[in-house]
């Protein structure tokens, strides 16, 4: 996805000026600005431009969909760095990119339980553990300012500090609320809204079962046309 970071990343690594970006773009000066601000979402029609304009990578994308489907626009969008693995400590999973695309949260079990980790990216130094007992699923709000995960069936949230340049600095974990709910098959379960609401399914209580009625010689009821 061609977000705000990347296009950020690219004024910054090739000294181009947001002016120039725009003519590239075909509009107004000032709605670069208020792409980065956040004030305007990118258009399907200026992605190839701003991608050649910054010099960003394109990878072709390969085939088609469905009968007679295209895919719009016909380049993949594919991070500045381009594409490739990174290393994470055996026994990792559930990896999650902040917002601003600057820390990585992830699960490892490196200390014999699975823990939450967070570590810069894409450097992936600074590993700094954030649970004690046990985490899974982790989820960062909308505006990376916070960073939710499971602890059985504790929701648990930690608040990053507002400067986290040199070292991930958080708040310790509190609990949010302690109630089980249903865990999707592929995580995470929950999800955080932009106004910091949180949508999680609750389970159904069972009722009473249902009672069953056995009738006998239901045939010749019927039959004589008598109720059972």
């Amino acid at each position: 996805m061609l977000d705000v970071a990347m296009i950020e990343r690219g004024l910054e690594k090739t000294g181009k000026s947001k002016g120039g970006l725009a003519a590239a773009m075909g509009v107004r000066p000032g709605a670069v600005s208020e792409i980065l601000g956040g004030e305007r979402l990118v258009k399907a029609s200026e992605i190839i431009p701003i991608m050649e304009y910054l010099e960003l990578n394109l990878a072709p994308i390969m085939g088609r969909v469905g009968a007679g489907a295209v895919i719009e626009p016909d380049y993949e969008q594919v991070p500045p760095e381009g594409l490739g693995d990174i290393a994470l400590p055996d026994g990792s999973f559930s990896a999650t990119l902040s917002p601003d695309g600057r820390w990585l949260a992830y699960v490892a079990n490196t200390t014999g339980s699975a823990e939450l980790w967070v570590r810069r990216y894409p450097t992936l130094d600074g590993a700094v553990r954030i649970s004690a007992n046990g985490a899974a699923e982790p989820t960062w709000a909308k505006d990376g300012r916070e960073l939710f995960y499971l602890e059985a069936d504790k929701l648990m949230r930690i608040h990053v500090a507002p400067d986290t340049r040199a070292r991930f600095s958080y708040s310790l974990p509190v609990m949010v609320v302690e109630k089980s709910f249903m865990r999707a098959p592929q995580p995470p379960s929950f999800d955080v809204a932009a106004d910091g609401r949180l949508l999680m399914l609750g389970r159904v209580p069972a009722g009473p079962p249902a009672p069953i009625q056995v009738i006998v010689n239901w045939r010749a009821r019927a039959s004589s046309g008598t109720s059972p």
